[in-house]
């Protein structure tokens, strides 16, 4: 069973998880510890197909897309997951489809993503959608329960980005032009990289970034990334 695997060794695609289902089924084989790699969920001595779980079900453990080679997310809108939920290293460019309500922590890193419409509105635990494309944050949730991190996409502005984090939050290797979006409560730290601030020099601007800063440095976010921001600022000026 390790090897039903798919193109390039990947899980196998949707398609085929029924026929893997009737295999198994007819050889009365006890694939248990690798159930999730074939496609299939196990659960209160039942097994599940991952990709047609019944409406409002709830999984009592995590989801494992990963590297599933998937272009489109089954629809699990209704299920709820107490545990994790993982889609990344995959080909979406939606996350349609996705679980209404996730306990543990969300990943879609490593895809197509241009936007986070369809994502979960309540996510307990992290919430990861680094190395994508994405433009906006549209369709994010507006409470995280520990870190989010959107790093190594092409934002040029924070807005729909979440209002409450109960951790970290990291915006670094984007295209920034300022910190307007940004949220309003932040546990821990706020990360971002040198190349944040736009490299305008109309007074206006330079006002309204400045006041940006000395409020952040009144919040718990990394002080000597505002610090450097702000000699930077004053090169600027002088």
């Amino acid at each position: 069973l390790q090897e039903v695997r798919g193109a390039r060794n990947n899980r196998p695609k949707a398609k085929y998880i029924p026929a893997i289902q009737a295999f198994i089924s007819s050889k009365k084989i006890n694939p248990d510890y690798c159930l999730q790699d074939i496609g299939i969920l196990k659960q209160n001595n039942k097994y599940y197909n991952i990709f047609q779980l019944p409406k409002n079900f709830v999984v009592l453990g995590d989801i494992d897309l990963t590297r599933m080679v998937l272009e489109e997310l089954p629809d699990m809108s209704t299920v709820t997951v107490m545990g994790h939920f993982m889609c990344n290293h995959n080909q979406l460019k939606s996350l349609q489809g996705a679980p209404r309500i996730i306990n543990g922590d969300f990943i879609c890193s490593y895809n197509q993503l241009t936007t986070l419409q369809g994502a979960p509105q309540t996510v307990g635990g992290d919430f990861l959608c680094n190395n994508n494309e994405l433009t906006s944050l549209q369709g994010a949730p507006q409470t995280i329960g520990k870190d989010f991190s959107c790093n190594n996409n092409e934002l040029t502005s924070l807005e729909n980005a979440p209002k409450t984090v109960g951790r970290d939050f990291f915006c670094c290797n984007n295209k920034l032009m300022s910190l307007h979006g940004k949220p309003t409560h932040i546990q821990r730290y706020f990360y971002w990289d040198n190349k944040l601030l736009s490299e305008r020099t109309d007074s206006t601007d330079i006002t309204n970034e400045l006041n940006t800063l000395m409020k952040l440095s009144k919040t718990p976010t990394n002080k000597k990334l505002i610090m450097i921001e702000l000699e930077k600022l004053l090169q600027r000026i002088i």
